[in-house]
């Protein structure tokens, strides 16, 4: 979209109604693992679907190559949560830091599943709680994605060892705000793994088929799928090697897009 005839997209956009089937197809595959030890080797494209790089978020369809080069949308502050507008921030820096680093990349995949979901027909999947909570973490989480664009500038690590490094960081950050909850509120913890877990480890049918509808749904769904295998059991949200492991996992497939 031309720079002159782009738009400010809000909460009462047309375009809600008519995406939010889809997005909330996208919602069921990137929900926060906040970026979230083994890491996958090759990458290896699902039945033979190679995603392109783009999918639809917040209505919108974006490319998440780090060499895309085409406008991206604007989000008013208040459009799901910020949300949107944050998928933008962290894309942007995608596309800057994308070949040294899948980190941005992956944190605006997990924001936009975030966004997908909190629409008014899908937002029973998380309890009210559960929201709060992801969407405080959610802006927190911005001053680490500053901190890890600092060291993405200065440092002389790149690809995985980077990739690494900044989930690690930025793990332990949601593991500090983990805690904190699990300390004031134990049934509220609970909920938000139970809740969070339930995405991570999908076993519906019609869910089942929903993700491998498509070739964005399928290799995501692959990727979460890598990641049990390799640790024997389900993802559980509430450990932070679970989380690196499946933020290493949408990298590598990240990585794989061109």
């Amino acid at each position: 979209m031309p720079v002159a005839q782009r738009r400010m997209i809000g909460p009462n956009d047309g375009t809600e109604t008519q995406k939010s089937g889809a997005d909330l197809r996208a919602a069921l595959l990137v929900l926060l693992l906040a970026a979230c030890v083994p890491a996958p080797g090759r990458w290896a494209n699902p039945l033979g679907w190679h995603w392109q790089g783009r999918t639809l978020v917040c209505g919108q369809t974006m490319d998440f190559r780090p060499s895309a080069r085409d406008d991206l949308p604007g989000y008013s502050p208040e459009l799901r949560r910020g949300f949107c507008a944050r998928v933008v921030r962290f894309l942007r820096l995608h596309r800057r830091y994308g070949t040294k680093t899948g980190y941005f990349g992956v944190t605006a995949m997990t924001t936009s599943g975030l966004a997908a979901i909190d629409i008014p027909s899908q937002r029973h999947l998380y309890s009210e709680p559960t929201w709060d909570f992801l969407a405080g973490l959610s802006g927190a989480l911005e001053v680490e994605t500053a901190r890890a664009e600092a060291v993405a500038n200065r440092g002389p690590l790149i690809g995985r060892a980077l990739d690494l490094a900044l989930f690690q960081a930025e793990q332990r950050a949601v593991q500090q705000a983990l805690d904190a909850l699990r300390a004031r509120d134990e049934t509220a913890h609970q909920r938000l793994v139970g809740e969070v877990n339930a995405t991570l480890n999908p076993r519906d049918p019609l869910l089942l088929a929903a993700l491998a509808s498509t070739p964005f749904f399928a290799n995501y769904h692959a990727a979460l799928a890598g990641v049990r295998t390799r640790l024997g059991r389900d993802i559980d949200f509430a450990r932070k090697r679970d989380r690196v492991a499946v933020a290493l996992a949408l990298a590598a497939m990240l990585g794989a897009v061109r």
